[in-house]
């Protein structure tokens, strides 16, 4: 027998629960942790608390797709990829091997080399292939379990502004020097973004962000799913480890906060997200006890099903003493 609290630990293990009431059993408890992380997410959340938030998170992201962030004692093996069906540690180190450190780069290799390293380093067509069995038959499927996974695979456009209680000033010469970190990150610029994305990001470069401790902060953040990636998505599920949620599109925690002092400024959460661009105002609030000086805020983009696809951006806020006012 297996006790109850070892079941969701089972998954990210990648153990093979063959009988099917302990199958059952850690379907009922993978149910109730996802319940659970998201209610202390809430509690975390209302405290301002960021550091348990983040990990949180990315807790959920592993009992959804039944592994570990990276595996202990062998960093070769990254949990983004063994999350694909019919990866294992042996399929991972062949891609580290040929470069492939994520996701995303397993989807930008050419077909046919995609097709060589995951069959190549499959168990199942190697099981196949000793039986005498149809290799085609045993490919195609493999290939086709990939493929619809990697269909459902979020690829997001992020853009966002700061507004509120926030006095825009033009930078000087002699503030360039501390933001060069800032503006090297948005100098990639996407050609798809629009007039207002665009000026909101010019402004995010060339301005200053002062503010007096208790004011009140918008970050306005437009979402875009990838429309190619996201055309016809399949009714698969995003986990077969995780059969709870077999045919919901993932959610997303879109949060501000300052990894400096560890606060989590503001969060909120995106059910669901399209092809069309998605329009979330997270509503931050700078401390009472703020220290005054620059500090560097940033936005975070958590998604709830997927490793992999976390985004971050940062920004800094001046904080100008409360006397000023």
């Amino acid at each position: 027998t297996i006790p109850v609290g070892r079941l969701p630990d089972s998954s990210p293990h990648a153990a093979v629960l063959r009988h099917a009431d302990l199958r059952e059993d850690l379907g009922l408890v993978l149910t109730v942790a996802h319940r659970l992380i998201s209610a202390m997410i809430d509690v975390v959340g209302s405290n301002g608390w960021l550091p348990p938030a983040l990990v949180l998170m990315e807790l959920c992201q592993m009992l959804h797709q039944g592994t570990w962030e990276s595996i202990p004692k062998d960093a070769s093996c990254v949990g983004a990829l063994l999350q694909i069906p019919h990866f294992t540690r042996g399929t991972v180190e062949a891609c580290a091997k040929a470069g492939v450190e994520g996701v995303y780069d397993l989807l930008e290799m050419e077909p046919k080399s995609r097709e060589r390293l995951v069959l190549g380093n499959s168990l199942e067509m190697a099981a196949v292939e000793a039986a005498g069995g149809d290799l085609s038959a045993t490919a195609s499927r493999v290939m086709s379990d990939v493929a619809r996974w990697c269909a459902r695979y979020p690829a997001i456009d992020v853009s966002f502004d700061v507004d509120g209680e926030v006095e825009h000033v033009k930078k000087e010469a002699g503030d360039t020097d501390d933001d060069k970190e800032e503006e090297e990150e948005e100098e990639d610029e996407d050609e798809d973004e629009d007039e207002a994305a665009r000026a909101a990001r010019e402004r995010l470069r060339t301005h200053r962000r002062l503010v007096l401790p208790g004011a009140s902060v918008s970050v306005k953040v437009t979402m875009r799913r990838d429309a190619d990636a996201s055309r016809d998505l399949p009714p698969a599920p995003v986990s077969d480890r995780f059969p709870c949620r077999a045919k919901e599109l993932e959610s997303f925690w879109v949060l501000v906060g300052c990894k400096q002092t560890g606060a989590l400024l503001g969060i909120k959460k995106v059910n669901t997200l399209a092809t069309e661009p998605l329009a979330v105002t997270v509503k931050c609030s700078v401390p009472e006890d703020t220290t005054a000086g620059r500090q560097k805020w940033t936005l975070f983009v958590m998604n709830d099903t997927f490793l992999g696809v976390d985004q971050e951006f940062n920004f800094t806020m001046d904080v100008e003493p409360a006397e000023m006012s």
